[in-house]
């Protein structure tokens, strides 16, 4: 098997020998072809096209094997992981196009003091733990993302992150790239030059949102935010205590999206900037209704207290296409 286009770009943002999700996807299919021990192992060909990002779409050939494409990395990897889903099914490829429902499927990750308590069964970091910065951790996490078709991982910290804490946040940053993963930064009790700080050593980050009622100055913030040199999203939540920070990064032309915590309430919509905060002990039909950008979910803690996807595959899958299709065995 041969993949037929070369992606420079995964080398220059993560350097030399990592890998770009694409790499993830077709490693995925080759195990699968691998594991049906062809005689003849079936032919792909695998590329980018103008399809919308996110999308894919599965052409079988007639002699076995077919052409996977993609609207951008991400949605080439979806295509390679479904391909590679039907082939440890039925041993071939069938016709199949993949088109996200909501464009924000992510999960949120809390980053706690060590005597602080994280909500009943939510999975909670501390920086001190040997997993949070176990790149073995990450590597599989991530892949198991991509799996359920989950796109982003908000890792939200109570306050500014140690020199200590740093270091693991870059790391993370770096390979959530090689599984088409985004990373937020969330702050509890958020401090501009931190910001600033955390832009410039984790270049991966493009989202910085915000908790809690105190929010900092808008103008200085909105400055940190342009100064990065790239286009960092604010998330804030929508409510009167953010309302002049809304106003002064409307009039400043800044990226923002907004986010609410959802109230069981299907018929409230919401706009396409905007999104749901939602957690385990919901509904997952709920993601079949809502509307706006996507959703955000705290995944529960197994056993070990690390988080786990297991539980809520459903929800990135539903979220991309409907109705929610079952995780496949690995």
């Amino acid at each position: 098997m041969r993949w037929w286009i070369r992606f420079f770009c995964a080398a220059f943002f993560c350097g030399a020998g990592c890998a770009s999700p694409v790499d993830f996807g077709m490693a995925e299919l080759n195990a699968a072809i691998a594991a049906r021990n062809f005689k003849y192992p079936p032919k792909i060909l695998a590329e980018l096209d103008i399809q919308a990002p996110e999308t894919y779409r599965i052409e079988p050939y007639a002699a076995g094997g077919g052409h996977i494409t993609g609207g951008d990395l991400r949605g080439l990897m979806y295509g390679l992981l479904e391909a590679a889903e039907q082939m440890r099914s039925t041993g071939r490829l069938k016709q199949a196009h993949g088109t996200p429902v909501l464009a924000l499927r992510g999960l949120r990750i809390a980053v706690k003091a060590q005597e602080t308590a994280a909500k009943p069964q939510e999975a909670a970091a501390k920086p001190q733990e040997a997993w949070f910065s176990s790149p073995d951790f990450w590597n599989a996490f991530f892949a198991d993302m991509a799996r359920d078709r989950f796109n982003r991982l908000e890792i939200a910290s109570e306050s500014a992150p140690s020199c200590d804490g740093a270091q693991p946040l870059r790391s993370i940053t770096q390979l959530a790239q090689q599984y088409g993963v985004d990373i937020a930064i969330g702050f509890g009790a958020p401090d501009v030059p931190a910001i600033a700080e955390l832009l410039k050593g984790c270049p991966a980050v493009r989202t910085v949102t915000l908790h809690g009622s105190t929010l900092p100055d808008g103008p200085e913030l909105l400055r940190a935010l342009h100064e990065s040199g790239r286009r960092v999203v604010l998330e804030l939540a929508d409510n009167e205590s953010a309302t002049d920070l809304i106003e002064a990064a409307g009039q400043a032309g800044a990226p923002l999206r907004l986010f609410a915590p959802f109230n069981g309430d299907l018929f409230n919509p919401r706009p396409r900037d905007s999104y749901w905060e939602m957690d385990p002990s919901q509904d997952p039909d709920a993601v079949n209704a809502i509307s706006g950008a996507g959703f955000e979910i705290a995944p529960p803690a197994d056993s070990t207290g690390r988080p786990s996807l297991e539980p809520i595959a459903s929800w990135g899958r539903s979220g991309y296409a409907r109705p929610a299709q079952s995780r496949p065995a690995q």
